[in-house]
């Protein structure tokens, strides 16, 4: 457990070091498609070291990292339907994440496409939950417009405030930021259930 937090760390300050690089942009893509399928490193803090270096470019910066995320989320449904689950939990061992396997299986078992918006919104392991809808075979007609929706929310969010309010705003987005991101879910979420609970006495 260690070697995989040792390596966790060192993933962690190698990905905050590329916003000081020339390909920094292509970087971003490349992580947010990575960490949507096979690599569970956020790519929430080099979006805000680039956007708080390059304000006028944050919203573009977001919207990258939205598109790419949600390219990588189809790449991990893929993966978790055409690989099995023998294959996705081998990768869930290497990464230490056999647990959060098996609660992202019950969870999208009970819920489905909320569970997917809301791991795509909150710092739940959006990675998990794009392999496991593929294992179940969620349709991608709803797979896909839920990821996008989630992921558009919090990436578009955090690119809109870097613009307007540039490097002022990264220490208290870096700490609230997932918090506000959590309490917007419940409102959400919670919202929808309560609606669909009033449709189905209504009918």
């Amino acid at each position: 457990m260690k070697s995989i937090l040792r390596l966790y760390r060192a993933l962690y300050d190698w990905v905050v070091g590329l916003a000081e690089k020339t390909w920094a942009e292509f970087a971003l893509w490349g992580l947010s498609f990575a960490e949507a399928s096979f690599l569970p490193i956020p790519v929430d803090p080099l979006l805000l070291a680039m956007g708080a270096s390059r304000p006028s470019r944050a919203v573009r910066f977001a919207f990258g990292v939205t598109i790419f995320s949600v390219l990588g989320g189809l790449f991990g449904w893929l993966l978790g339907h055409y690989l099995g689950d023998a294959a996705v939990t081998e990768i869930a061992a290497f990464w230490g994440k056999e647990d959060a396997l098996v609660s992202a299986r019950e969870m999208y078992t009970e819920h489905g496409p909320i569970i997917l918006f809301v791991s795509a919104l909150t710092p739940v392991p959006f990675i998990a939950f794009t392999l496991i809808g593929g294992i179940m075979g969620q349709p991608l007609a709803l797979f896909l417009p839920v990821a996008f929706c989630g992921r558009a929310l919090r990436f578009m969010t955090e690119g809109f405030l870097l613009r307007k309010y540039g490097s002022s705003i990264v220490t208290w987005m870096d700490k609230w930021f997932d918090r506000l991101a959590i309490i917007a879910t419940v409102v959400i979420v919670g919202g929808f259930l309560l609606w669909q609970s009033f449709s189905g006495h209504a009918s």
